[in-house]
């Protein structure tokens, strides 16, 4: 028994001596999956902390490109006709900012062929912050539209302005020119503000008058009311529109005491009003267009029903004579005033001039492509007339509550007490015969069409 006892004790201590070995192996194990675990974990850190480093960089990378597409179009805005200097260029060089840059921007046309079309003007730009970089795009759209001239004098000439005859300007006058007698003042002629002309003339040489009076009795300011201005006007004429060719054709229409009606667009070869019949036109709450070849008004009527606009294309003449009125209304017992002048926009592609005498009232703005306009008589004329013709005549007692007579290529010649209240711009004017003109500063809202053509850039969106 003794000796079973001492052979198991021999047989247990090696067993003994091996678990003691296995758990040291399987410590060392666990430390070195405790090892690896770290390791893991610490590179996953990093590369989180990278990631989020990262991530940083690259949004601020994109507002800094946003910045950069924002600050173009806003120049381009603001300064359109200089913009289009950016289209189909690229700047490279780095605008720093903070901690980043914007690295560059290009700016292209969407497509070259239709550079006006929606969001076509196209602008990349790209921020750069510690390596990353971002693109921002932004579009914008191009147009074109025009502006209304400068309207802040009594009258305004190309050329020379001659007053004569106790002729009367009752506000500014301007000439572009800056020669001797540019402005010249005959006996009992006066302005009542100011003299701009022409850069860089001699208020002395350029404003004349006679030997026997002194400036101060023509221009109360004297020569210190003379002023250079900073630079010369250009005054472009409105572009004058191709007629309307998809019009219904409605042959002759003649109106006589009875009387008639027009309620749609159309296209007349002839309207004539005569015997004291009211032609009635419909405008409704939009916009009538009517075409005709010749118009003629002779002791008859023209008013408009609704609260829209008329359109009057005419092709060859415009005759008004008697007494008759075009654009009234029926005022307090049925009596026949004034209709609103902006209701109604006459284009006149005729050769023959345009006269408006005797009795006559037109109240409208009327644009006359080549011909030449004379107000006469008595005749009065209410509203804008603008005329691309070589001469405009106001004489023997005419009124013209006008607002504007925009004659850029003209000479004005006023002549036997006409009278003109609004302002005038004109090629060379010449005043006389106990005339006047009256500056109304109205004409700056009232001005029916635009000249010239100006480039504009309006925000599109974000791509």
């Amino acid at each position: 028994m003794k000796k079973l006892a001492v052979n198991l004790k021999s047989k247990l201590i090696p067993v003994i001596r091996d678990d003691k070995g296995l758990a040291l192996l399987f410590s060392l194990v666990f430390c070195l999956i405790l090892l690896l675990g770290g390791v893991v974990f610490l590179k996953y850190y990093v590369s989180g902390a990278q990631l989020v480093a990262n991530n940083h960089k690259s949004i601020q990378a994109y507002y800094l490109a946003r910045a950069g597409a924002a600050a173009t179009s806003a120049w381009m805005i603001d300064a359109a006709e200089d913009a289009d200097s950016l289209i189909g260029t690229e700047t490279t060089a780095g605008s720093a900012m903070g901690p980043g840059e914007i690295a560059r921007i290009k700016v292209y046309y969407k497509d070259p062929a239709e550079p006006y079309q929606q969001d076509g003007v196209v602008i990349e730009s790209t921020g750069s912050v510690g390596g990353m970089e971002r693109q921002a795009v932004l579009t914008l759209t191009k147009g074109q539209s025009g502006y209304k001239p400068v309207y802040d004098v009594a009258v305004f000439s190309q050329n020379a302005i001659n007053l004569g005859s106790s002729a009367k300007i009752y506000g500014d006058v301007g000439t572009n020119q800056a020669v001797p007698a540019s402005v010249a003042f005959d006996w009992s002629t006066s302005v009542s503000g100011n003299v701009l002309i022409g850069p860089g003339g001699n208020p002395q040489v350029c404003v004349t008058y006679p030997n026997w009076s002194e400036i101060k009795s023509h221009l109360p300011g004297g020569y210190d009311a003379v002023h250079n201005l900073a630079a010369t006007r250009s005054y472009p004429l409105p572009e004058f529109p191709s007629f309307p060719t998809d019009l219904p054709n409605r042959g002759n229409l003649n109106v006589d005491y009875r009387g008639a009606t027009i309620n749609s667009d159309g296209h007349y070869s002839n309207i004539t009003v005569s015997g004291g019949g009211v032609l009635t036109i419909d405008v409704g709450s939009s916009t009538r267009r009517i075409r005709v070849g010749s118009l003629s008004v002779g002791e008859g009527f023209i008013t408009l029903q609704g609260t829209g606009k008329l359109i009057l294309y005419v092709d060859n003449s415009i005759t008004i004579s008697g007494s008759s009125i075009v654009n009234f209304k029926y005022g307090q017992n049925n009596k026949k005033v004034d209709g609103d002048p902006q209701a109604i926009m006459i284009y006149y592609k005729g050769a023959s001039m345009i006269v408006i005498s005797g009795g006559i009232r037109l109240v409208s703005c009327i644009y006359v492509e080549n011909a030449d306009v004379k107000l006469d008589g008595s005749g009065g004329f209410v509203g804008n007339i603008i005329t691309g013709g070589s001469k405009v005549e106001i004489t023997g007692g005419a009124t013209a509550d006008v607002k504007a007579i925009y004659a850029p290529n003209a000479l004005v010649d006023f002549s036997g007490s006409g009278e003109l209240r609004g302002a005038l711009v004109a090629n060379s004017i010449k005043i006389g015969g106990g005339s006047s003109i009256t500056y109304d500063s109205s004409i700056k809202e009232s001005f029916p069409l635009t000249v010239g053509d100006s480039t504009t850039y309006r925000m599109g969106r974000w791509q």
